[in-house]
C-alpha cells in the first residue's frame, strides 16, 4: 500500500537533513515528496549521504520522472545550446582519450559539426574497443567526473543505465542536462573506425560524412517502425538531418567508392536502406546517385 504524504514525511525523520530539505521547500508537490521519500529510504548508508548529494539526486529523479520541480534551487532545465552540447562532448572525449580509448561522435552532434542547422539535445559517441563494454565505459566516465550520472532505465526489465550530464548554469542557475549515449561496435551496426579515418571538427573526433549519413538513414528506418510514439516522432527529425547531410556530402564530393575501409556488410545494408528511403523521398534520388548509390 502506498504511504500518504504525511507518513512519508514522518519516515524521513530517519534522516534529519533530508527532512529539513523537504520542509524548507513547502511548494514541493505531495507526489514529489513520495518519490523523494522512497528514493532516500532506499539508499544504504544514509549517514554518509550529504545534503548536496541528496538535493542533486532528488532533482535528477524528479526530472527523469517528468514531475515538475518547484524548488528554487532546481530550476527546470532548458534545451542545451550548441555550445553546451559541444562542451559536454569535449569533456567526454577528454576523459576517454585520457584512458587511452579512441572515440568518435555520431548522431546530432556530429551532424552539427559537419554543418547541419539543428541543435542536438544529446551526445552520441562511439568507442571502438574490445576491452570494455558500454556499461563499463559509462562507469569509467562517471568516476572521472561526478557531473555524469548513471540513472536506471525507466523500464525495470532493462539492466543498463542511462547517462546524464548535469551542471548548474552560471548565468541563471538553471539546470543544464544532456543525455549521453555510449556505443561500442557492433552495437546498432556502428562501424569500428580506425583512428586514421576519424575526422577532426572543432577539435573533436567526428565520423566521416558517409558513415554518419548512412547511420542517420538507419536511424530513420528504426524510428519509422518503432513501437513507441515518441520514437516514431523522431523520424521527422531524421529526415531533416538526412536532407542537410546529403547536401553537404554532395558539396564535399563524397563518394562511396572512396570509402573501401567501410565493411562490405555495412555498405550492403546501407544500399538496401537507401533504396527504401528513395521510395519515400523521391526528391533525394539525384543526391544519392551523386554519392555513387544505384537507386531506381
Amino acid at each position: 500500500m502506498v504511504a500518504s504524504a504525511s507518513e512519508s514525511r514522518a519516515s524521513l525523520s530517519l534522516y534529519e537533513p533530508a527532512m529539513d530539505f523537504l520542509d524548507d521547500n513547502s511548494k514541493f508537490e505531495d507526489r514529489a515528496i513520495l518519490i523523494a521519500s522512497k528514493f532516500i529510504l532506499g539508499i544504504s548508508n544514509l549517514q554518509r549521504r550529504t545534503l548536496s548529494s541528496l538535493k542533486r539526486e532528488v532533482k535528477i529523479l524528479l526530472s527523469v520522472s517528468h514531475r515538475p520541480c518547484h524548488l528554487e534551487a532546481c530550476t527546470m532545465s532548458e534545451t542545451p545550446t550548441k555550445s553546451e552540447v559541444a562542451a559536454v562532448a569535449k569533456r567526454i572525449v577528454k576523459i576517454l582519450v585520457g584512458k587511452g580509448l579512441s572515440c568518435y561522435l555520431v548522431g546530432g552532434v556530429a551532424s552539427m559539426l559537419w554543418g547541419t542547422s539543428r541543435t542536438p539535445n544529446d551526445v552520441d559517441i562511439v568507442i571502438p574497443t574490445t576491452d570494455y563494454n558500454a556499461e563499463e565505459i559509462k562507469r569509467l566516465v562517471a568516476r572521472a567526473d561526478p557531473r555524469f550520472h548513471l540513472i536506471p532505465s525507466k523500464n525495470p526489465r532493462n539492466t543498463y543505465k542511462v547517462t546524464w550530464f548535469e551542471k548548474a548554469r552560471s548565468t541563471d542557475a538553471s539546470l543544464l542536462r544532456c543525455k549521453v549515449d555510449f556505443l561500442v561496435p557492433p552495437t546498432l551496426n556502428v562501424p569500428s573506425l580506425a583512428e586514421a579515418h576519424i575526422v577532426r571538427k572543432a577539435g573533436l573526433p567526428v565520423s566521416p560524412l558517409l558513415p554518419l549519413l548512412l547511420l542517420k538513414r538507419q536511424a530513420w528506418e528504426d524510428h519509422r517502425w518503432a513501437r513507441y510514439t515518441d520514437l516514431r516522432a523522431k523520424q521527422h527529425t531524421d529526415v531533416a538531418d538526412i536532407t542537410e547531410l546529403l547536401e553537404i556530402a554532395v558539396r564535399e564530393g563524397v563518394r562511396v567508392a572512396d570509402a573501401p575501409w567501410l565493411s562490405s556488410l555495412f555498405l550492403s545494408a546501407a544500399r538496401r536502406r537507401v533504396q527504401s528511403y528513395v521510395v519515400q523521398y523521391y526528391a533525394s534520388r539525384r543526391a544519392w546517385r551523386e554519392l555513387g548509390f544505384t537507386v531506381v
